[in-house]
């Protein structure tokens, strides 16, 4: 082929070694109007030029793109051309819009307002790591706070769970899990910190392993804007030529995380009961961890209705048991809060529960703007009320004392 063209033997080596990088295809991605069409000559054209090991592997089909509610097509002139896109939103937020906004199952409808929010989570994003990375890189030290172990224990699943998410080509939910989560759980991290007066050391330490790892899931989906905080961090050579984070196991906390959700929904009752109540309020008492038994009976409950056991069998189950014996009305009692929805669908262990209300007490206070009493509901120090009596697993009671 040299020869014949008159060209240099070695570009047409480098340009063999190039084809058999890219082929073949492992997948082709078109709208589905391209079946008659391209995608047949695709096929064809693959089939009657190179041997089958070339041939494309599969071929996935999206439904019409859309634009602010109407389908995208030159006749109607809302096309979005290639070239406005990287002057108009950057290359980098287009990406990652086009990821979060649909999936293989679903239709893309490009809405400028949803493009700019997505640009404000970016911008969050953007000036949120320059922070960590202006505290300078920490030295290593030992976790101590349970709001610390939370976080490092959201890091190590994200980083599973998306990595899960992109091996089953869900994009979405990797780019759901990735950026959009981690940027809640980071920015819930730094608040708590702040209020409750954990170390600056042990913050700046874990702000840093958070970071590490999150700017390479995110490589894949904003591959320029992770480049330049990966340079900004001192390191040298390319993020994208770093391996997968590995996960931490030890880090993993389920009850801890679990825990975390149980304060945020106790911030959203109180608020609400704030909102609606007709007094001044002066404490805010919240009765956490129940009787033991109730956390077994609420863990048994949560496995046999998830298997789908109908909800008088799994009282009479559990209720059979030795350890459960003339406690059958408290089983169906727990059974049914299970059912409706009263404790929630996962609860973490009690001593889990209580301690993470007490250490998070000050930013409940902060976040309901009243101040907060947390107690354990098995021996309370003040209930004038009798609230203790009603807390339950991941459900806890809350009595609004008036302000005299």
């Amino acid at each position: 082929v040299a020869a014949i063209y008159g060209v240099d033997r070695g570009l047409i080596e480098d340009l063999r070694r190039e084809f058999d990088y890219w082929y073949p295809v492992d997948q082709r991605h078109s709208g589905i109007d391209l079946v008659t069409n391209h995608l047949t000559f695709f096929i064809m054209h693959h089939v009657a030029i190179f041997p089958e090991k070339y041939w494309p592997r599969s071929i996935t089909l999206n439904e019409y793109v859309m634009r602010e509610g109407r389908k995208m097509s030159r006749s109607l002139g809302n096309v979005l051309q290639l070239p406005e896109i990287p002057r108009k939103y950057s290359v980098d937020l287009f990406r990652l819009y086009m990821a979060y906004a649909a999936d293989l199952e679903s239709r893309l409808d490009w809405r400028d307002e949803d493009v700019a929010n997505v640009a404000g989570r970016l911008q969050r994003f953007w000036t949120l790591v320059n922070e960590i990375i202006s505290r300078g890189r920490p030295r290593i030290v030992e976790p101590r706070s349970i709001a610390t172990m939370w976080l490092l224990s959201r890091v190590n699943r994200l980083v599973r769970d998306s990595d899960r998410s992109l091996d089953a080509m869900d994009v979405r939910g990797y780019v759901l899990r990735a950026f959009f989560e981690m940027l809640n759980s980071v920015e819930r991290y730094v608040e708590v910190s702040r209020v409750v007066g954990i170390g600056d050391d042990e913050v700046s330490w874990a702000l840093w392993y958070a970071l590490e790892r999150w700017v390479k899931i995110l490589q894949p989906v904003i591959p320029h804007v992770c480049e330049e905080l990966w340079h900004r961090m001192g390191h040298e050579g390319f993020v994208s030529l770093e391996g997968w984070p590995r996960v931490d196991e030890e880090y993993l906390n389920e009850d801890l995380e679990i825990a975390f959700e149980i304060v945020e929904r106790t911030i959203d009752d109180i608020l609400e009961i704030l909102r609606v109540a007709r007094l001044r309020p002066g404490t805010v008492h919240i009765y956490v961890g129940p009787d033991e038994t109730l956390y077994r009976i609420a863990r048994e409950a949560a496995r046999l209705i998830d298997e789908g056991v109908p909800m008088g069998q799994a009282i009479r189950s559990i209720a059979s048991k030795p350890e459960y014996r003339g406690l059958a009305e408290k089983v169906a009692f727990i059974v049914q809060k299970y059912v409706d929805g009263t404790i929630p669908r996962r609860i973490p262990s009690r001593e889990a529960e209580i301690s993470t209300f007490r250490e998070l007490a000050r930013y409940i206070e902060y976040r309901v703007g009243v101040p907060v009493n947390v107690q354990d509901a098995e021996k309370p120090s003040f209930d004038p009320m009798g609230r203790a009596r009603q807390a339950l697993p991941g459900r806890p009671a809350i009595y609004v004392e008036p302000k005299s």
